[in-house]
């Protein structure tokens, strides 16, 4: 059984973590991000400072889930993705780029989103098969896309080395 205090205890950290989150606004929120990508907005800072960078991917996706429907918000989640991606957080960035495109299909950047997907299963995961998929969707929804040719380009040379795409450019050129 609880002893009275113990329980006491139990009941004033909950009511104060229930607190911190009521009392989470909308403005400081932003307030906070706009802080935090202040902070990492020099190149020399990042380096030093992978705990802010973690911190704004945080503060993003709580802006996300707390304001799901908030014009802002899949512009958030995808510097999230982004932040994660080039931070090494593959798998959070896949979740993030998903989210985006269940929750948010109409915003602006979903093509960049379906194409890091298969970016990602290509560079990161070494499934190459994923990333065919992903390429080839992209290629089916946006055939004009501004990326549109370097995808054509990257589903040609998928899976190759390096010497194997220079070999099969100086056959290219020889041909001409």
């Amino acid at each position: 059984m609880m002893r009275k205090s113990t329980y006491l205890f139990v009941l004033l950290v909950v009511s104060i973590f229930i607190a911190s989150c009521a009392g989470t606004s909308k403005e400081a929120l932003i307030e906070e991000i706009d802080h935090k990508e202040a902070i990492i907005s020099d190149i020399s800072v990042v380096r030093d400072n992978q705990q802010t960078l973690k911190e704004l991917v945080e503060n993003y996706q709580t802006y996300g889930e707390m304001f799901p429907n908030d014009s802002v918000t899949p512009y958030y989640l995808f510097r999230a993705a982004d932040i994660s991606l080039s931070t090494g957080y593959h798998t959070e960035a896949m979740t993030l780029l998903n989210s985006i495109l269940e929750k948010h299909p109409s915003f602006e950047k979903v093509p960049h989103c379906l194409f890091l997907k298969g970016y990602i299963e290509e560079n990161f995961f070494g499934n190459l098969g994923k990333a065919k998929s992903y390429y080839e969707e992209f290629l089916q929804k946006y055939p004009n896309h501004a990326f549109a040719g370097d995808v054509r380009m990257t589903i040609q040379y998928l899976g190759k080395t390096p010497e194997e795409v220079i070999r099969e450019f100086e056959r290219k050129n020889n041909e001409k």
